[in-house]
């Protein structure tokens, strides 16, 4: 699973600086798009954001500097996650025993049964998909026959588990309504469940949500990368450069340290 992992941006104190010195020195593979989304954010960033998650070429979701906000995450993306044809219990019945335990007690995180599961999953041409760079790097379980029930994981104080229970109740007059609300598909990036979808026992009514943990997910991240510390200049590198490449290749902070010298 090499090369799968949500790489997660902290511009919390970030310079513009630092983030080019980071492409000179990494030319990370990341799309011009989001370099540019990136910039933009470090010079001006009304939105007030403090992580941007991005995998693939797209941006995933959104932390914002008010911790009362929501989470965002990119509603552009779910149409391709419902294109995925799920694994199903039967083809993965050497894990069955521990999927229950894996939904229901790893909410962020989870073992790493899942790198097994993730060379399962097949997908369809990069035509079929509109972000095949996002959607290739997830994987989808059908969990419908284990009838693990959405109340037994989320608290029935949060905000989640009313939104649940009413959109549900607008389509379903049956009673005890609460009890037949299970989980039909989830899915996984890497070790983690970013979605997943719910339905009413017995119907064939289902709705996506986005991991209500998703926060916790983007800010836990271990590839978190940071653009807040100062770039120190060597004085015998920026006379090689001029020697090799001319003054006019020197970037305005190196130019300023120049002067102080």
């Amino acid at each position: 699973m090499s090369d799968v992992a949500i790489k997660v941006f902290n511009l919390k104190g970030a310079q513009l600086r630092n983030f080019k010195q980071w492409i000179k020195d990494e030319k990370p593979e990341i799309s011009e798009s989001i370099l540019l989304e990136l910039e933009g954010l470090i010079k001006d960033n009304p939105e007030q954001v403090d992580y941007l998650a991005v995998l693939g070429d797209v941006i995933f979701s959104k932390i914002y500097s008010d911790y009362t906000k929501k989470a965002w995450t990119n509603d552009l993306l779910i149409p391709d996650l419902l294109k995925l044809k799920p694994l199903t219990t039967t083809e993965l019945k050497p894990y069955a025993d521990v999927l229950a335990d894996i939904i229901l007690n790893h909410p962020t995180q989870n073992p790493k049964e899942t790198d097994y599961v993730f060379t399962l999953q097949e997908y369809e041409d990069d035509s079929f998909y509109d972000y095949p760079s996002f959607v290739t790097k997830i994987f989808a379980i059908d969990i419908e026959p284990l009838e693990v029930e959405f109340s037994e994981w989320w608290s029935a104080f949060s905000q989640e588990f009313k939104a649940v229970l009413s959109y549900f109740k607008e389509r379903h007059s049956r009673k005890n309504l609460i009890n037949d609300i299970i989980f039909k598909k989830v899915y996984f990036q890497n070790h983690s469940i970013i979605a997943y979808t719910l339905t009413v026992s017995g119907t064939r009514d289902e709705k996506f949500f986005w991991n209500i943990y998703m926060k916790d997910l983007v800010m836990s991240h271990p590839c978190e990368i940071v653009f807040d510390q100062p770039i120190y200049f060597s004085l015998d590198e920026i006379l090689d450069k001029i020697r090799e490449k001319g003054i006019e290749s020197l970037t305005l902070e190196e130019k300023e340290f120049l002067e102080k010298q």
